[in-house]
């Protein structure tokens, strides 16, 4: 579904998160953590490390 909207992630999982409901609450609370950058961070570290391995094995 989200490869084939022209909408960002973000606002598709807002139209199908209740505000007030528990999904909503345990978005709220990561995003309030940080979880955002963590994510962010935790990937591109994988992408680097994965480069890193192409590099030594080959593609």
């Amino acid at each position: 579904l989200a490869r084939q909207s022209k909408e960002p992630p973000e606002i598709l999982r807002q139209r199908v998160t209740s505000k007030g409901g528990t999904t909503h609450a345990a978005i709220t609370s990561m995003e309030q953590d940080g979880i955002k950058n963590i994510i962010m961070r935790a990937v591109h570290a994988a992408k680097h490390r994965a480069r890193e391995l192409g590099d030594e094995f080959g593609d």
